[in-house]
């Protein structure tokens, strides 16, 4: 097992090239607070906008972008729930959300969320990320801690 082993990590190690482009650069936005949804429609959950630069080398054209909610929760009577999303210059590039699946719940768990989207970076232009949340089926979402967007290339 262990021979096995060290072939494996051997191959790993072989196939790493020292000259590629690494993962260099970060943003990082933080919102504090409490905010809620009560919209049919996205909105922006404030505070989480990202400018991402023009892409610097031709191989390094992509960010990995990650939204997090720690605790979120949604009140409402009919399975209620929040969809989110992560839009890079106005295009949706990841969604996710959760609903609760009571119809009416006797207490409206926490639900923690995280989101990762792979967002092009363009070399012409800076690239605008933002995260967008909604209500889903007349509920209102809630987030009463931090929440934050990140984005690594």
């Amino acid at each position: 097992m262990k021979k096995v082993l060290a072939l494996f990590l051997a191959a790993i190690v072989s196939n790493f090239a020292l000259s590629s482009p690494v993962l260099a650069e970060t943003r990082y936005v933080q919102a504090g607070g409490q905010q809620t949804v009560g919209s049919d429609n996205y909105t922006d959950i404030i505070g989480l906008r990202l400018i991402l630069p023009k892409a610097k080398l031709s191989g390094q054209t992509n960010a990995i972008v990650t939204l997090n909610l720690p605790i979120p929760y949604a009140i409402g009577a009919n399975f209620p729930g929040i969809s989110y999303r992560i839009l890079a210059n106005g295009v949706e590039v990841g969604m996710g959300g959760f609903t609760y699946i009571s119809k009416q719940p006797d207490s409206f768990a926490r639900v923690p969320s995280t989101l990762v989207a792979n967002v092009q970076l363009s070399t012409n232009q800076e690239t605008v990320v933002t995260a967008q949340w909604l209500g889903v089926r007349g509920s209102t979402g809630i987030i009463d801690t931090y929440a934050s967007l990140s984005a690594v290339w």
